[in-house]
């Protein structure tokens, strides 16, 4: 599995041991795909369901939202020397959903990150 995976993995099981955030999400059921577009694509699978987030490999076409970035980015976001919405901003990270999930999207990363 590729260090986005494993990434993301560490992300959520912090996600699943935080009450705070479990009742944030509660309620809030979605796939959220994150597409990393470098010379080894990598697509991993979020699903928010029940207050709980769990993660697998899989393909975006199946998604609620798609996040779009390349690794580069993506390593700034999660160490947090780049914030998610100045990547949005600036074309480095794009979203696709209703604008209500990625409101919220947005309130779960300052949470994660």
């Amino acid at each position: 599995m590729g260090g986005v995976y494993l990434k993301l993995k560490e992300l959520i099981e912090k996600a699943n041991a935080d009450l705070s955030f479990k009742e944030k999400i509660k309620g809030w059921d979605r796939v959220i795909s994150f597409h990393i577009t470098d010379d080894k694509e990598e697509s991993c699978l979020i699903m928010t369901k029940d207050g709980e987030v769990s993660l697998e490999k899989g393909d975006v076409s199946t998604s609620d939202i798609i996040v779009t970035t390349d690794i580069e980015s993506f390593n700034e976001i999660v160490k947090g020397s780049l914030k998610p919405s100045n990547a949005f901003l600036s074309g480095r990270l794009k979203v696709e959903g209703p604008i209500f999930d990625l409101i919220k999207l947005n309130s779960i990363f300052k949470v994660l990150l």
